[in-house]
Order: C-alpha cells, then structure tokens, then sequence
C-alpha cells in the first residue's frame, strides 16, 4: 500500500522517543507518554508528505502544462483524391529546408491555379500531413481575395496574435505595429501558417513572420510574385483521377457498368476538380439517373454550367467561381475574353489578340497573359514553327459566350472579321510560299526554307484554319469564306495531303463564290475541286457539278480538258 512505508516510519520514530523520553524527562510517566505519541504523528506525517512528493515528480507529469499551441487548420475534405505528385514535391521542398543548416528566411509556398482546382484541398491535407513538424501550431486565414471585400491583413494579425495568447489593447495601433508584434511573438517558434485564397503579394507579404523556423502556405488564383518563394502550379485532373473522383461520390458501380459515359462527364467537366464534385454530388441524391443521362444533360452548352450549380457560392457553383475570375479582370481584358469565346479555334497563336482588340500584336498577347494569370486561359503548347498558342478553359468559354451581348453586334462582327483577313493573309503567304506557280504567271520563287516553313504553318494551324473557314462560312461571309478555302486547298494540293479536308473545303470555296455571285472564283474554286477529286481517282466527279458550276465557268477552261493551275491567277 502507498502509505505502508511512512506509517511505519512514524511508528518506528515513536518507538524509539518513548524509550528515550522515558530514561532523560523529569515529567510524570502519562505526560511523557501524550508528548511522545504527539511527537510521533508529527514525525509520521511529515515522512509521508515528503515520500509523496518525492513520488509524485518521478512518476506523474507537471500538474500545470503551459498553453496549448493554437490549431485553426481545416479538416481534409473526405473525398480528396489524387495529387500525389504535387504533395511529393511539397514534401521534397518542405524537407529540403528541414535538413539545411544554413540560416534561411521562413520558407514560404505558393500554390496558384484557376478557380475549382482543388488549391484549398492540397493545403489542409499536407498541412495535417506536416503538423508534426511544426510544434507551436499551425494558423490559418481565408483572405477571402476573390470577392469585393478582401480581408485586410490586419484583420488577419489580429486573429494570429490573439490565437497566440498576445493581450491587445484596445487600440492595438495599425499595420505596422501589429507586424511588429507579430514578428516578436513568432520569434523562436516553429509555426505553420495558411493564407488561403490570397488576392495579391500585398495582402501577403505583412503575414510572412522572420523566423525560420515557420512555414507559410499560400493559395492564390494568379501567381503573386513573392520574391523567394517557391511556386507551384496546381493544373487540372487527369481522366484517372476524375473518373476516381467521380466513382467515390456516386458509386463505383455506376463507372463499372458505363465507363466511356463516365470519361465523358469528366471531360464535359473539363477536368475540373469542383465540377466533378458538383456532378458526384448531383448523380449521388438521383439514383434513377445513370451516368449517361448526365453525360447527355452536360452535352447541352446552353445548361452546363446550371447543371454545375449546387449554391451561388464559389465552392458550390463554377459559375460563380469563374465569374470571381472574370470580375478581377480590366475592361480589356473582359472584352478579349469574351471576343474569344466566338472563335470556334480549338486554340490561336498570340497575335489573334490584336487583332481582336484593334492593337498591336505585342499589347494584344500582354493582355492575352494577363488572362492567364487570372486562369482564364492557359498555354497550350509551342506548335512546330516556335509559336506558342493559347486556349481558354472548356467552360470558361460556355461562361464567357453567356456574356456576348455585352458587346455590340457590329464592334463583334468586326473584331472577329479583322482576325478572319489576318488568318487569310497569313494562309495565302504560306501557300505562294509552298506553290508559288499555282499563284502568280511571273513564276515567284521561294526558298527551300520557304516552303518547308509552309508546311510546318498548315500542320500547326490546319485545325484553327478549318474552324475559321467553317466560322467565316457561317457568318456569311462568302469572300473571305472563298479565300480561305482557296489558301487551304493551295496548301494541301502542294502537299499532297489532308485529303479529307481538302474535299470538304473545295466544296465550300464552290459554295461561297457561287453565292458571292464571281465567276473568276468560283473558276478557281472548281480547279480546287477538280483536282482533289482526281487525285482520290474520281475523275469523273472532277468533271462534273452536280449543279452546273462547271458549265457555268467554262470560260475559264482550256479546250479540250480542264483549266491549268495559272489560270487560278487570271
């Protein structure tokens, strides 16, 4: 028993002052007996008291702990999927700066990406992942920089002091003595700070504390350009991912039983973390619709983004969160972004931006960046002459076609005309550049340099082309739509190449010079015909029309067969 071991001390030290209390005191024997007995209680308790203590400190913790580190960190959504190769290269920088000896500032992480991404996500799990490394807490802060009223970063300071256990007057002053603070009470610490959806390096910058110990966490939409952080770009799901994604929140058994529906969605989605949630969430509270009745509804442009609206909030709808995007952006940038949804391109080369504003081909791709900034657009590639090209997002488009009437029917047909003429331009200098006698009786000549470089423009604009004769066609725009289509079939007809195509737009030059009532092209255009029928051995279509345009131009023609490849130039 715990208080075997005092009692029998005290007894011992009673025994042993009754014997000496009886030989030595000059008091009647029962005094001697009452002191003695009171003098071994003394003795008894006091061997306890101390033998508790000495106890106690061996074998129990401090009864006072000092303050708990603050926690504000968010859970992981249950659902996180994916992002292995992004939370490696977290864990590679974090644990680099771990294993330095060096005196380095705080290290700070910037996680940028378009809206819906799963920015926010990729923080709290490997912020839960690291807590362990930060042992005086772990802070966080929405900054809210994608809405009108940002938080202010002394708002933010506020909080963090507070969270610290720092008592503020009243008034604690303004930004710069909260800083001051701040950087006082994070001295010596280890502290993991997340900044979520941070507007700008300003909003930042007063929250990044001097200790190296510290960590920082930034999310943020356009790259913020702090100066020694690292950045990282979070970019869309692969198929993989979103399919897994998808079969968590609906149920495998949907994905098993129609697959190629269920990479339709993710596509339809565009790969798009919040999208595929939003859908999950949908098909997961309507079990009588399949996978293909939602891949049937997303088809429909004019419904998908109501379709991926749970709540008009930027982590509920894709619309909302594009538009957060959208309004951060200047007039001119709004307009060009709008301007490029009417193009039916898969992408453009930069200088399309120039001519779509009405400026010069350097201020036009500056703002064509600064779309890519906002993750609005993005780069999709250097093509085979070195020229890089720019795509908008799949339902950044649907967003930004809901918005045409913000501009004037005539300013539009106009923007969209002037890149029209540029691609024709760009289009005829290639083909005279390939097949020089096919446009010009004087025999221009071209370099070797020239006509391979004409290749490589059609193999790297061959689909942009296409959808500009296509869109010029459906404009009703029937000159430019037959010079387009005779450029195009210039170029295949040189390369012996794109047959498919090549068919499909010598019909369509056929169709434009007979509406545009000119004789001379529609000549031109049935030489384009004619010629790419005879190649495929259908020489007896190459002489007719089925609607008299042969006979109609016969005085184009050579006697006794089909007009020579100069006459194009008469």
């Amino acid at each position: 028993m715990p208080w075997a071991a005092p009692v029998s001390a005290g007894l011992a030290a009673a025994a042993a002052s009754v014997l000496a209390a009886s030989v030595e005191w000059e008091i009647p024997p029962a005094a001697k007996i009452g002191v003695t007995v009171a003098a071994a209680l003394l003795v008894g308790l006091t061997t306890w008291a101390t033998t508790e203590s000495r106890g106690g400190t061996r074998s129990r913790p401090r009864l006072e702990p000092g303050p708990m580190a603050p926690d504000q960190w968010p859970p992981v959504p249950e659902h996180f999927t994916g992002r292995s190769e992004a939370l490696s290269e977290l864990r590679e920088v974090f644990s680099a700066r771990r294993k330095s000896s060096d005196l380095f500032p705080p290290l700070v992480v910037s996680v940028y990406g378009r809206g819906g991404v799963g920015k926010s996500a990729l923080m709290t799990r490997f912020g839960q992942e690291v807590a362990g490394w930060f042992p005086d807490g772990r802070l966080y802060a929405d900054l809210r920089g994608g809405v009108d009223a940002p938080v202010r970063p002394e708002e933010v300071l506020i909080g963090f002091l507070r969270a610290l256990d720092v008592r503020l007057t009243t008034d604690p002053g303004g930004l710069e003595e909260l800083r001051k603070l701040w950087l006082t009470w994070t001295k010596g610490r280890r502290i993991l700070i997340g900044l979520d959806n941070a507007h700008d390096a300003e909003q930042v910058k007063p929250l990044i504390p001097a200790e190296p110990g510290c960590g920082v966490l930034v999310t943020s939409r356009a790259p913020l350009f702090l100066n020694g952080t690292h950045d990282t770009r979070l970019g869309e799901f692969s198929e993989a991912h979103g399919v897994e994604l998808l079969a968590r929140l609906a149920g495998g058994a949907r994905v098993v039983d129609d697959l190629e529906a269920t990479k339709e969605v993710v596509r339809l989605c565009d790969y798009l973390p919040l999208a595929i949630n939003i859908c999950g969430g949908r098909l997961a509270t309507r079990e009588q619709w399949t996978m293909r009745e939602m891949a049937n509804r997303l088809v429909d442009t004019r419904r998908i983004l109501d379709l991926l609206e749970v709540a008009p909030t930027v982590d509920k709808s894709v619309r909302a969160s594009v538009q957060l995007s959208y309004d951060d952006c200047t007039g001119m940038q709004r307009r060009l972004l709008r301007l490029l949804s009417a193009l039916t391109s898969p992408d453009v080369p930069g200088w399309v931006a120039g001519e779509l504003l009405d400026i010069s081909v350097l201020d036009g791709a500056d703002q064509l960046e600064a779309l890519m900034d906002a993750q609005l657009a993005e780069c999709s590639g250097t093509d085979q002459t070195g020229t890089m090209r720019y795509r908008l997002h799949d339902l950044v488009r649907v967003f930004a076609a809901e918005l045409a009437d913000h501009d004037e029917d005539e300013r539009r047909s106009a923007a969209i005309e002037r890149v029209l003429y540029g691609y024709r331009r760009r289009a005829e200098e290639a083909a005279q550049n390939r097949w020089p006698q096919d446009w010009s009786r004087g025999g221009r000549r071209t370099s070797a340099d020239g006509q391979l470089g004409a290749g490589d423009w059609l193999n790297a604009e061959r689909l942009s082309l296409l959808a500009m004769i296509h869109l010029a066609h459906q404009l009703r725009l029937w000159e430019l739509t037959w010079g387009l289509a005779r450029a195009f079939c210039s170029l295949c007809h040189s390369l012996r190449a794109y047959w498919a195509d090549w068919v499909a737009v010598a019909e369509l030059g056929c169709q434009a010079a007979e509406r545009a009532g000119d004789r001379r092209s529609l000549a031109i255009a049935l030489l384009d015909a004619s010629a790419v029928h005879g190649g495929l051995g259908l020489r007896e279509r190459g002489w007719r029309s089925p609607s008299g345009r042969w006979r109609s131009s016969t005085s184009w023609a050579r006697p006794g067969g089909p007009p020579g490849p100069c006459a194009r130039s008469a």
